[in-house]
């Protein structure tokens, strides 16, 4: 058997001393992971653009320019937080440069999206309200008599408001859960089921167009719907009545903390609650309830998929580079 020369036996050791730890490979991953999102949400803004340019939509541009706006600087101050955990090596400002970046991620996604949702409902397809309310009676759902009932009691009607406006405030607890227990890789699944769950709630909105109904929170949504049919849209508005997003994001919601029982313990009602509020506040049809529902697991499902093979293949890779 060949013994290796002193030369080569101390090559060998250098290159072992400066070849990537574990940790290191992580955040390599993670990067990628997050770039990919990135080219995604690029690909969305160039068809946002161009869609509306070439549809001649009339938007307040105002609107758009400060979401970017605000974009970058919750961005240029997550990518600071990373230079300063660097040079003081403290996890707390890593933590919270995750949760920067995460967020920025996510509202620059939802901006250029919301151009899409307008473009989808610019198509101007035959409206299917009907259908849906038929579906709702053979499901044994009335949605005015639903609505009278909870009409009838104050504390049911503030409650479940709480409860549908709650929506925001959860995205942006859900981010800073996952950042503080470290683990960037909750947030990326956030980040990517929440990106996956648009796509496709606007997708299906294209080919199922539906107006709803004026919820307890007034019929905005209606007057900024069909405006964006007629190819005229002066604000930012969510739009989509089927599937409805809301229920979508209880799902994922709860899904998110599902490992952390003492905030599941939280986190389960509040968005059971979320999701029944739906019809009433949101002036959805229940059949648009259902399907934001099952939209959420349909993407958790792709989500999880797509990380799966990428958790794989950086297992393949690490494995390698210890074998080689």
């Amino acid at each position: 058997m060949a013994t290796r020369s002193p030369l080569a036996l101390e090559f060998s050791r250098k290159l072992d001393d400066n070849a990537p730890s574990e940790d290191e490979m992580k955040i390599k991953a993670f990067s990628k992971d997050a770039g990919y999102r990135w080219l995604l949400t690029m690909l969305v803004a160039i068809i946002s653009i161009t869609g509306l340019s070439r549809m001649n939509f009339m938007l307040e541009m105002k609107t758009v320019q400060f979401g970017i706006q605000l974009s970058i600087v919750i961005y240029c101050t997550g990518l600071s937080l990373i230079l300063i955990g660097h040079l003081r090596k403290s996890p707390a400002f890593f933590a919270a440069s995750d949760f920067f970046c995460s967020v920025s991620q996510i509202w620059t996604f939802l901006v250029f999206a919301a151009g899409v949702q307008y473009i989808a409902a610019a198509h101007n397809l035959p409206l299917v309200d009907e259908f849906f309310l038929r579906a709702d009676k053979a499901l044994g759902f009335d949605w005015d008599a639903y609505n009278r009932w909870i009409a009838t009691s104050t504390h049911v009607n503030t409650l479940l408001i709480f409860g549908y406006n709650s929506f925001y405030i959860q995205m942006f607890a859900i981010g800073l859960i996952h950042s503080a227990r470290q683990k960037s890789d909750g947030n990326a699944e956030f980040a990517w089921c929440y990106m996956t769950m648009l796509l496709l709630v606007i997708a299906i909105s294209a080919i199922a167009p539906a107006m709803g109904r004026p919820g307890m929170l007034g019929n905005h949504h209606i007057e900024v719907f069909l405006a964006a049919r007629k190819g005229m849209v002066s604000d930012i508005a969510g739009i989509i009545s089927f599937p409805s997003f809301h229920a979508a994001m209880g799902t994922l919601f709860i899904y998110s903390v599902r490992t952390i029982r003492p905030l599941l313990a939280i986190f389960l009602p509040l968005n059971v609650l979320l999701i029944l509020a739906t019809p009433p506040c949101g002036g959805h049809y229940l059949v648009d309830t259902l399907a934001g529902i099952a939209v959420a697991f349909l993407a958790i499902s792709l989500v999880r998929q797509f990380q799966m093979r990428q958790a794989s293949a950086a297992e393949y890779y690490l494995y390698h580079t210890d074998t080689a």
